[in-house]
């Protein structure tokens, strides 16, 4: 006898997708479904206001009619991912606004936007809903928007009193990507590329940049001041940026930037330009052979210089120390990459460089 365990929707359809979260959560509070019961749904809409600080301005009996409007119009071509929208039986109006991620990061823009088209401000509360890896990235600071991580969203939808699929699936998937969050370095003795898509896919992560975020999270836990440590994306490279390290330094009237980051498994110091070719290719070795220097003298953290280039881009990559995640333990990683900072970052602040001199022809 076979026993078949029925597919969860949200697997089927995507969990990355808003859509598939926007939709779960019309199904579980629209009015218009007579499937939930009507105290469950205020219910989680008071827990939203309450992990927003706000005191619920409405009881569950002055709930006339909850519409959920995905996709909602806001002009100009802008549209919020959800909008809860609460008649009450004075016919006055409440809502709950909200914009959501999974993967990919918000941008304060967009959160100003929302705020800023939304017609009716002062009777709604804003809320940024962070599914996926976007939680453990930078998070945009915003005056008038509440951010709940998964830990905030399941305890607001946790106590439904249902055991319809839609509802059981939904919690199961975020509870899923909780734990897929904590012990992602438990699958790391397993893997021989840490960069295969495929092999991460298997596993469960949407991308290797998923599962990457998720790893500098660990990383950075291990550090002696974690919360200078910033993740995000790099388009083309997840990226772990220490905040406390830029650093600009004028050199023969040019002014630029020094910055660390960890790209993929890789600690590298870095340059950043006002713009493409402010250096020339001469002048932008120059500085990498000012950096080994440095390196020189402290043989024990040696690394490599980074590959030459004909044309200085704004993002310059000057020299790097290679980490393995798969054979080193993360608290060595970090100890050594912040050794590294230690011994070379002062001596960035305290140089006196200049660019040698053009020959005249």
């Amino acid at each position: 006898m076979f026993i078949t365990v029925r597919p969860n929707f949200v697997d089927i359809v995507g969990y990355q997708f808003e859509k598939v979260h926007t939709g779960a959560i019309k199904w579980l509070l629209d009015s218009s479904n007579k499937l939930i019961d009507h105290t469950e749904k205020s219910n989680v809409l008071r827990n939203l206001y309450k992990t927003c600080g706000i005191l619920p301005p409405f009881k569950s009996s002055d709930i006339n009619f909850i519409e959920c409007k995905p996709e909602f119009s806001i002009g100009s071509g802008k549209r919020v991912d959800l909008v809860i929208e609460i008649t009450l039986n004075n016919r006055d109006l409440k809502y709950i606004v909200i914009e959501m991620k999974v993967d990919t990061i918000a941008k304060e823009d967009q959160l100003t936007a929302t705020y800023d088209g939304f017609h009716s401000s002062e009777d709604a509360i804003f809320i940024l809903f962070l599914f996926g890896s976007s939680q453990i990235c930078q998070i945009p600071k915003h005056d008038h928007f509440n951010t709940f991580c998964l830990n905030d969203i399941i305890s607001a939808f946790n106590n439904i009193d249902s055991e319809h699929y839609i509802y059981r699936d939904w919690m199961d998937s975020l509870h899923g990507e909780l734990r897929k969050g904590k012990t992602i370095k438990d699958l790391l003795p397993t893997l021989t590329d840490i960069k295969n898509k495929n092999s991460w896919r298997r596993n469960g992560y949407r991308t290797h940049f998923t599962a990457f975020y998720y790893l500098y999270n660990h990383l950075k836990s291990n550090s002696k001041n974690k919360i200078a440590w910033n993740i995000y994306s790099g388009n083309n490279n997840p990226i772990m940026n220490w905040e406390s390290g830029w650093l600009d330094k004028t050199i023969s009237s040019k002014t630029i930037t020094f910055y660390w980051e960890f790209n993929y498994q890789d600690l590298i110091l870095k340059v950043k330009l006002p713009k493409e070719k402010y250096l020339s290719s001469q002048e932008l070795h120059q500085l990498k052979s000012n950096i080994i220097s440095i390196v020189s003298k402290n043989p024990e953290i040696k690394g490599n210089i980074a590959r030459r280039q004909s044309i200085p881009r704004v993002y310059n990559s000057l020299y790097k120390w290679k980490f393995d995640f798969l054979t080193e333990s993360f608290e060595e990683i970090m100890m050594k990459a912040e050794l590294i900072i230690q011994k070379i970052h002062p001596e960035l602040k305290k140089s006196n460089w200049e660019f040698p001199k053009s020959k005249s022809v």
